[in-house]
């Protein structure tokens, strides 16, 4: 049962890399049926994935699909990620260092920490 546990989840691993790579490419140099799900909406779009990678670099990291971007984004859940992982590692997300909105995890930018 482990081994089709990890098999599973290795090759849905894999998948999820090749659609973030669709999302990276051209149509014409992304294979046909990975076409298909990015034009039916079952793997994320080009144009909606391209937001992942705007300043202030803050929101759409979902990168499979980008089903549950809307509802991680007004919920704040990357902001939360973000202070946990900054909290263990002293590291500051790419957010952080383009917008003073979010500045050691303010938020809503009006000064009261939220997370």
């Amino acid at each position: 049962m482990l081994l089709l546990g990890l098999s599973i989840f290795s090759t849905l691993e894999i998948l999820s890399q090749e659609f973030h790579r669709a999302a990276h490419s051209p149509p014409a140099k992304t294979a046909k049926f990975l076409n298909f799900l990015i034009d039916n909406g079952i793997a994320i779009s080009r144009k909606q994935h391209f937001g992942h990678h705007t300043s202030p670099y803050e929101d759409n990291y979902c990168i499979v699909s980008g089903v549950c971007n809307e509802w991680m984004d007004s919920n704040d859940a990357f902001r939360w990620m973000e202070k946990r992982v900054f909290d263990l590692t002293g590291e500051e997300p790419n957010s952080w260092k383009v917008s003073t909105k979010f500045l050691k995890g303010d938020c809503d930018g009006d000064g009261v920490n939220i997370i």
